[in-house]
């Protein structure tokens, strides 16, 4: 379970977050929408304990966001808006170095690495460096190295940029399946990519929470809202 309660992050008068409050059940998607320059941003770094917010609380999982930085870095798999990349490694390479940071022994990380290239259909790349790989590739691997320690919470932010449309499908078949174990929060600003696996919605503008939506309600009106918070619409896949 994700709780937010009352987290500011200020740049400057006008930017930044401000007294962001919500919820997310365990084991659920929800999705962050909104322009960019809406925060979105902001608000999963400071999830992610990259950013130290001015104000509020947050936890998950029962653990205490300012207290409990190293053990919620164990817990939480992250995808930045930009991915940084290791040109001189290969697939296999990079995902082995940042499982191994994370711990996991060897036999049980080379499963793991098998098993999830396997899934986002990768596993033919795996010794071809990351210097050659397209952008969507590139995306994809970022978000391998997520999910590899099999995170308790997932936090992605626009991780479906540079996916192509079969790359995005599969994504989205993925995110399904952990969804029944993980607590899952994506910024987007694309309202109909991620519409239908959501269970909640949040919508962001100027920093601030303008509106909440059950997942079924945003897939009725997923037009007007794009509309409404300036959305940008695509089409359903």
């Amino acid at each position: 379970m994700i709780s937010v309660n009352g987290i500011s992050k200020k740049y400057s008068k006008d930017s930044g977050i401000f007294d962001l409050s919500f919820e997310i059940e365990s084991n659920s998607l929800a999705l962050l929408l909104g322009p960019n320059g809406a925060g979105k941003s902001t608000c999963l770094k400071v999830l992610s304990t990259l950013s130290k917010p001015d104000s509020g609380a947050a936890s998950m999982n029962g653990l205490d966001l300012l207290n409990n930085k190293n053990k919620l870095q164990e817990i939480i798999g992250y995808v930045p808006e930009l991915i940084p990349h290791y040109s001189e490694f290969t697939i296999y390479e990079i995902l082995s170095f940042l499982g191994d940071i994370r711990g996991i022994e060897k036999k049980e990380l080379d499963l793991r690495i098998k098993k999830i290239l396997q899934e986002f259909d990768l596993l033919k790349f795996q010794h071809k460096l990351c210097s050659d790989l397209s952008k969507g590739m590139l995306q994809t691997v970022g978000i391998c190295q997520a999910i590899l320690h099999k995170p308790k919470v997932l936090l992605l932010d626009e991780p479906g940029s540079g996916l192509d449309a079969t790359q995005l499908q599969n994504f989205i078949r993925i995110l399904n399946k952990l969804k029944k174990t993980t607590s899952i929060l994506i910024s987007t600003h694309y309202a109909s990519s991620f519409a239908f696996l959501a269970d909640r919605v949040l919508f962001m503008k100027g920093g601030r929470i303008v509106d909440t939506l059950s997942g079924a309600d945003c897939r009725k009106s997923i037009s007007s809202l794009d509309n409404l918070y300036g959305l940008s619409e695509v089409a359903n896949i």
